[in-house]
């Protein structure tokens, strides 16, 4: 539900430059969001930075944090046309 929800609301946000999200790439995204849950950083960039000063996690090389940002924009477990509505 992961991945069909999370393209339907790409593209009913109109999404620019929107690559469908397979299931491998969504299982990354979420081993990814629990890896930051554990190990806490002032900011997302931090995850995947250069400096020596910060730990490096090579699980971090297995998506861009554009991508990874992208994602989490558009997230969404239901496509829009089954969501109901508040009124």
């Amino acid at each position: 539900h992961l991945v069909r929800g999370t393209n339907a609301r790409a593209e009913a946000d109109r999404a620019r430059q929107w690559v469908l999200v397979t299931e491998p790439e969504m299982r990354m995204f979420i081993g990814l969001t629990l890896a930051m849950g554990v190990v806490r950083m002032p900011s997302i960039a931090d995850y995947w930075s250069q400096d020596e000063a910060l730990p490096r996690w090579r699980l971090m090389d297995g998506m861009a944090q554009s991508r990874y940002e992208q994602i989490e924009q558009h997230l969404s477990v239901a496509a829009p046309e089954e969501m109901g509505s508040d009124s």
